[in-house]
């Protein structure tokens, strides 16, 4: 996790400049206040929570860019409702990613949203219906933020030995300029050149 943790900061940094914007001083009192909304915002108007079908939330983090346009960085936070699962990879290991680059980063060239989807996970056994009909935040997220310039998602990214190929989806663009942010800080190969 460090060292994706590290390439991804990097990423987010790349476009940095030198103003700091933490994710959210307050998250806990938020939290504890949190009424039954569409969703909430902080101070300046930034969603914080993302209301999704059947009680869920997206928990939304927004540093604001000093040039038009925004990325997306996602992790689900759900985990399997499987007895004994232990969500540490699967859940726990891309929030991580996700929060330490909303905590730190500073002003970026283009608005980050930095999103922690619920509701991504299958409700377990019998749940072959829940790839059509699931309450994904994904889903929700998805319509809200379809002119994003691009969107990275960290899903199982706490193996020692980490190794993320870039699946067929992802623009080869986007892709080199994440292998070049992580071998500025040392972590290249965890991003393998090939598909």
């Amino acid at each position: 996790v460090g060292a994706l943790l590290a390439a991804t900061t990097g990423v987010v940094a790349a476009a940095a400049s030198a103003i700091p914007a933490p994710f959210h001083p307050n998250f806990h009192q938020v939290v504890e206040a949190l009424p039954a909304a569409v969703y909430v915002t902080d101070a300046e108007g930034r969603f914080l929570f993302e209301r999704v079908p059947g009680g869920l939330r997206n928990v939304v983090g927004t540093v604001p860019g000093r040039e038009r346009g925004y990325i997306v960085v996602g992790a689900h936070y759900d985990t399997k409702e499987i007895d004994g699962f232990v969500g540490a990879n699967d859940a726990a290991s891309g929030t991580a990613v996700v929060t330490e680059p909303a905590r730190t980063s500073e002003r970026p060239r283009h608005t980050i949203h930095f999103i922690l989807f619920d509701g991504e996970e299958a409700p377990g056994p019998g749940s072959e219906r829940f790839y059509q009909r699931g309450l994904r935040g994904s889903k929700v997220a998805a319509r809200r933020y379809r002119d994003a310039r691009a969107m990275v998602l960290l899903d199982f990214v706490g193996d020692k030995r980490l190794e993320i190929p870039r699946e067929g989806y992802s623009r080869p663009g986007l892709w080199r300029r994440l292998r070049q942010a992580a071998a500025r800080v040392g972590v290249r190969r965890v991003f393998p050149p090939g598909t």
